[in-house]
């Protein structure tokens, strides 16, 4: 192989490597995992890499993957996977914590998130996950933040947030489809940065680490470094609740244009290598 195609199979054999340790101690086999990989190829295939203004062949598909056309037609006719009502509970969660520590009806004057009555108060908790669960009623979602923590009940019986982040319990499939979701966003942009050559166009992608770090330091820095980063990811979540539609429905993009949506954000993640 070549050089450059040499390092990128040992990097993927770095990347892989945490992914199977996860896969290994949930019972999840390596034919498992082979399956789901040609779905993935056949899928980044027929859709990432489609000419542009033509249909995608089952020919072409297997050429680029290397996989017959007959594997092709049965992965691409396999059913969706996955817990869509889990998946559902945790998204409506998320939206309705972001909504109680940006919409200005359940911010107090010092734009803090409101104690909440139940139903039957304005505002009260019933209002506010209507305005942003959809389908899943009030008691459901009470229920959920209870359960990870982020509510709690005061003695008057009104509702209080506690945590502004919605943080998985568990070994849930919520917590698995995160851990996934998270890495495909971190890779999408190491995708997109290495494609573009034009610097104002590549996204942003940092980190900051030292390698030489006493054991003794690890509990206060972890501490130090989970609160400056909540902090500052409450406050990226201000900024970008304000051009939701979900939050803001009057916010327009510019006349005259086709209405379309992205999802964007930023993430922050803690990591630490025992290196003795």
């Amino acid at each position: 192989m070549p050089d450059n195609t040499t390092q990128l199979y040992q990097w993927t054999r770095l990347l892989l490597r945490p992914f199977a340790r996860i896969l290994l101690k949930r019972g999840i086999s390596y034919g498992e995992f082979a399956e789901a990989a040609k779905s993935a190829f056949v899928e980044a295939a027929g859709i990432d890499l489609a000419l542009p203004g033509r249909k995608q062949t089952t020919s072409r598909i297997s050429t680029i993957t290397g996989l017959s056309r007959k594997e092709v037609t049965r992965l691409q006719n396999l059913p969706e996977g996955g817990t869509i009502e889990a998946l559902h509970k945790l998204n409506r969660a998320v939206r309705v914590i972001s909504g109680w520590t940006t919409d200005s009806r359940f911010l107090d004057a010092d734009h803090k998130p409101l104690d909440l009555v139940f139903e039957k108060g304005n505002p009260c908790f019933t209002d506010l996950v209507k305005a942003y669960s959809g389908d899943i009623t009030a008691r459901t979602i009470a229920d959920e933040l209870t359960r990870i923590g982020a509510l709690t009940q005061n003695t008057d019986g009104t509702l209080r947030l506690i945590r502004q982040a919605y943080i998985i319990q568990g070994d849930s499939a919520a917590q698995l489809k995160l851990l996934c979701e998270s890495i495909a966003e971190l890779t999408n942009t190491i995708e997109h940065n290495l494609e573009t050559h034009e610097a104002k166009k590549k996204r942003f992608q940092r980190k900051v680490y030292y390698d030489n770090i006493p054991n003794e330091s690890l509990v206060e820095l972890k501490t130090v470094l989970e609160q400056k980063s909540q902090a500052h990811l409450e406050e990226i979540n201000g900024i970008l609740a304000k051009h939701d539609l979900d939050h803001n429905p009057k916010q327009h993009g510019p006349k005259n244009t086709e209405k379309k949506r992205c999802k964007m954000g930023l993430g922050i993640y803690y990591f630490e290598e025992d290196l003795s």
